[in-house]
């Protein structure tokens, strides 16, 4: 459980920065939410992915999904205290 948690928040903070850098190019349009949304969950499924050749390590669709989460999450939030 605290191994989610823990990509949730990463995640969450990265979805953050990634909407603050595409909000910088298309200002708060539904475009910089969906390029951000896109990146970041194209990211957490490419690192799924390398953590199958490191040795140790293996990927797990449930971390996928929390990471997905997280994204989600600060996109939300974004949105939400962006407009106050």
């Amino acid at each position: 459980m605290q191994d989610k948690v823990s990509h949730l928040i990463e995640y969450g903070i990265f979805g953050f920065l990634l909407q603050r850098s595409f909000a910088s190019l298309y200002g708060n349009s539904m475009k910089s939410y969906l390029l951000a949304f896109l990146v970041g969950t194209a990211y957490a499924g490419l690192d799924e992915v390398h953590q199958t050749f490191v040795d140790g390590r293996n990927a797990d669709f449930s971390d996928y999904c929390a990471d997905t989460v997280g994204i989600v999450l600060s996109q939300f939030l974004f949105w939400r205290f962006k407009r106050v």
